[in-house]
């Protein structure tokens, strides 16, 4: 499979992901994200993987400008994009492959 075909069928994988909450985040997805947060300059508090106001508020700020729905909530796209399977595309949710 070449590197091209496969980020094909990343984005393929990736266009099914939701803004909504996952039904169940693991502690290892919620440090994840509050690490990504952090990265970015939000302040979701240590990367301790609890759910917490701080990480909450948090997610809420970076949802908003990223013009996605407000939740507060650690979401399949939020995963994504804290793990490195989708690039951040600066406000519009769109996921980017290359």
């Amino acid at each position: 499979m070449t590197f091209r075909l496969f980020l094909s069928a990343v984005a393929i994988v990736l266009a099914g992901l939701s803004a909504t909450p996952a039904d169940a985040q693991t502690p290892g997805e919620i440090a994840a994200v509050q690490s990504y947060l952090a990265g970015l300059g939000y302040e979701p508090g240590p990367a301790d993987g609890v759910m917490g106001g701080r990480t909450r508020t948090a997610i809420e700020q970076f949802e908003a400008s990223r013009g996605q729905p407000v939740s507060g909530e650690v979401t399949d796209w939020l995963v994504a994009l804290a793990t490195g399977l989708a690039a951040d595309s600066g406000g519009v949710g769109v996921v980017e492959t290359e």
